[in-house]
Formats: C-alpha cells, sequence, structure tokens
C-alpha cells in the first residue's frame, strides 16, 4: 500500500474503480477546472452578513458550495488547519467566511488556497450593504422610463 502526500494530508493508494477515478479528477489537468468557492458561517452571523453572503452566492452561483453548520473557529486564530482540511474535502480553492462578534461586527475573511493551503485572506467589514434584488428591480424601472 503506498501512500502519497498531497498539502499536509495523507492519501493511502486506491483500492477500488471508485477511488481511482477520484483520485484521477484531482490530478493536475492541462486545462484546470474552474475555482469552486465554498461559503462557511462562523459561530454568530448577523443577519446583514447572511444577506451580503446571499447576494455573493448568487453571483458566483453555479461555482458555489455552501455549507449550513456553524464553524466555532476564526480563520486568522489558528483556523487555517480547519479551512485547509473544509477546502481538501470539498474540493474548493476558494473560501468566504461570514461572522458577526462583538469586537468585529458583520465580518466576510475572502481567501484562496493552492495545493490545500491557504495562500492569503482579506478580512471585510460590512458597513452597508443593498440587496441585489432590489438593485434588479431599480435597474428594471429605469429601463421602463
Amino acid at each position: 500500500m503506498v501512500s502519497t502526500v498531497v498539502g499536509r494530508f495523507k492519501r493511502r493508494a486506491p483500492k477500488t474503480a471508485r477511488s481511482r477515478r477520484a483520485l484521477r479528477k484531482m490530478e493536475s489537468k492541462v486545462f484546470e477546472n474552474p475555482k469552486t468557492c465554498l461559503f462557511l458561517k462562523g459561530q454568530n452571523t448577523s443577519n446583514v452578513v447572511n444577506t451580503a453572503m446571499k447576494d455573493l452566492k448568487q453571483i458566483l452561483k453555479p461555482r458555489v458550495k455552501s455549507l449550513s453548520k456553524r464553524n466555532a473557529f476564526y480563520p486568522f486564530d489558528k483556523g487555517q488547519e480547519h479551512l485547509e482540511f473544509l477546502g481538501h474535502k470539498n474540493d474548493c480553492s476558494l473560501f468566504i467566511f461570514g461572522s458577526d462578534s462583538k469586537k468585529r461586527r458583520d465580518n466576510l475573511v475572502l481567501g484562496r488556497q493552492y495545493d490545500f493551503q491557504v495562500l492569503d485572506m482579506l478580512e471585510v467589514g460590512v458597513i452597508a450593504q443593498d440587496r441585489l434584488m432590489s438593485v434588479k428591480e431599480a435597474v428594471a424601472e429605469g429601463n421602463e422610463d
């Protein structure tokens, strides 16, 4: 049984045809698959963060994976290992982590990974927002006049 290492994760040699196909899908290719984005929620999220994340999902729609379970970690404080694991498990190279706390209100952490290791993260505070649907309706009304 031969094991290989991808990022920090060890992978055993495949035993079944199904697992061989799954590994073949993960191999490097001449033309890579488009990047998918993983949406995560922190321990607490406000309504502003939830609506901002919904709008971002609408923009990135076909290439989005959203996890509904709350996560009890923060990306900048020992949370990188969790993000790398979830990125590897869901095969996503981008992530958006939404959270809300007393010190950091309405926060979104945007990040990207390469070879299932976090490259960089950007913390963004949501101050004010309009729903994407309300903007579309305003544009539609403007075109009717």
